[in-house]
């Protein structure tokens, strides 16, 4: 309440006391002051006794009737501080005046914004203005209600950043750049990189604390370390029947790949190369580094070929025996070759002794040569009698033939003179011998034999002339 008291003409001043005693009354019980309070010059009066007392009549002034009020301080979940508790205000006193030298109360996790009146305006401490109003006024107890003031702490929860460590991924749209103190991130989605899974979030870079939330009470920013794994991928190889070594690798991790590949093998092939298709159009030498997916390889084979050597020893060989032959071919049967006077007794593989070749197996894988054997064929042999005992006639031996020289005795027998061709075995006829059939070539046991043969037929027909001529 606002009195304006003004010095008039012909004022008296029992008529001022009189006006003052009689409406200078406490407005009411309940403001628990009875002072009055010049707004000009700060005379504090607490009755209008004083007031008379002390009046010198210089200057018009108006008073103001002083109340006080309660001021209770809500801290809304904030910690205790005793420093902050119920004030008692007068009526010339303002809000910030009031609020200026209590401190900042504190809450865990949240920024403090100001003090509201409850149901009405709220204080920013930074302007002293109305919390949400433009306007610098500042507000006097007199324009509040005369009621205890309570004033309670308004509070914003923190923010923190979430920081992500991606080394070289990309991160989920849906996960957030920040928490809220009290509300936390309760999952994070998982992020992307190219040839790699995803093993999930760390708090450190050594990936020892794997980190699936943020929890509503955690106060600080968060760096997230993601953990990958490059992926593994199959190799299969199909090797159409052939023997792939242990050197290939059976699978490849990205970002390594295959620098090389090993030959496998297969039995009578050729490998021509691995190949990514079955119709063998692209030929595969390594597996890039960047590749991201299985592979299957395709082994590819060119058939062998063998020569076929023919050893002849001056025979002539038939123009259907082949030059070679192909692995799984092989050769079924081998064509006699011709050679004059002698008769072919087949196909050897060694020069002497060895085996005998009919024909060429189809799961042979080498080169084959094949020898010629012989045996000659017999001759007839030719006899030149010579009845002139004066002058015989000398009878020579041809390569090929036993000349058999007849004499005849002095009492009428005939002595036959062998000349044996050492490639020719004796036959015996009574107490002649003839000679007739061949060696083999190169069977030095049989000639022996023959040798023996031949000299007891000599013997033999010796002890035959004796016998005659002593008749």
């Amino acid at each position: 309440m606002i009195y304006t008291i003004a010095l008039g003409e012909n004022s008296i001043f029992s008529g001022w006391d009189t006006l003052l005693t009689e409406n200078w009354m406490s407005p009411t019980p309940s403001w628990r002051t009875e002072r009055w309070i010049g707004l000009t010059t700060g005379n504090v009066y607490n009755d209008s006794d004083e007031f008379m007392e002390n009046y010198d009549g210089s200057i018009p002034d108006t008073y103001q009737w002083e109340y006080l009020v309660s001021i209770n301080f809500d801290l809304n979940g904030g910690d205790r501080n005793p420093l902050i508790s119920t004030k008692t205000i007068n009526q010339l006193s303002t809000v910030s005046s009031i609020i200026k030298d209590i401190p900042n109360p504190t809450k865990k996790g949240h920024e403090f914004l100001g003090w509201e009146i409850v149901g009405d305006l709220a204080w920013d401490m930074e302007t002293t203005t109305p919390h949400g109003y433009a306007s610098s006024n500042d507000l006097n107890i007199e324009e509040m209600a005369t009621t205890p003031i309570n004033l309670k702490a308004k509070w914003k929860a923190k923010e923190y950043n979430i920081i992500y460590n991606l080394d070289g991924g990309e991160n989920a749209t849906t996960n957030p750049t920040g928490y809220t103190y009290g509300v936390g991130v309760k999952s994070f989605e998982e992020p992307t990189k190219e040839g790699h899974t995803f093993l999930g979030w760390y708090s450190d870079a050594d990936f020892t604390t794997e980190v699936t939330s943020i929890s509503e009470t955690q106060l600080e920013d968060v760096i997230l370390y993601a953990k990958w794994k490059a992926n593994d991928y199959t190799i299969n190889y199909e090797l159409d029947g052939g023997a792939n070594t242990s050197e290939n690798p059976l699978g490849y991790t990205f970002g390594v790949g295959v620098k090389a590949f090993k030959a496998p093998t297969k039995v009578g092939f050729t490998f021509e190369g691995w190949y990514s298709d079955a119709d063998f159009t692209t030929e595969v030498t390594n597996i890039s580094e960047t590749q991201m997916e299985d592979v299957t390889l395709y082994a590819k084979w060119e058939l062998n070929r063998y020569t076929i050597t023919y050893e002849l020893d001056g025979g002539e060989n038939h123009k259907d025996n082949s030059a070679g032959f192909a692995f799984g071919e092989g050769v079924e049967k081998l064509e006699e070759p011709t050679k004059a006077g002698y008769t072919f007794l087949g196909w050897f593989d060694a020069q002497t002794g060895g085996n005998e070749v009919v024909k060429i197996a189809k799961e042979r894988n080498e080169d084959i040569t094949l020898y010629a054997r012989w045996k000659q064929n017999p001759q007839e042999p030719i006899v030149n009698p010579d009845k002139d005992k004066e002058n015989p006639t000398e009878n020579t031996p041809n390569d090929n033939n036993t000349v058999i020289n007849a004499d005849e005795s002095d009492n009428g027998s005939t002595t036959e003179n062998v000349v044996n061709n050492p490639n020719v075995a004796p036959e015996f006829n009574g107490s002649t011998a003839n000679v007739s059939g061949s060696v083999q070539t190169g069977d030095e046991t049989n000639i022996m034999t023959l040798y023996v043969l031949l000299g007891l037929a000599l013997l033999s027909g010796g002890m035959i002339t004796r016998r005659k001529l002593k008749k």
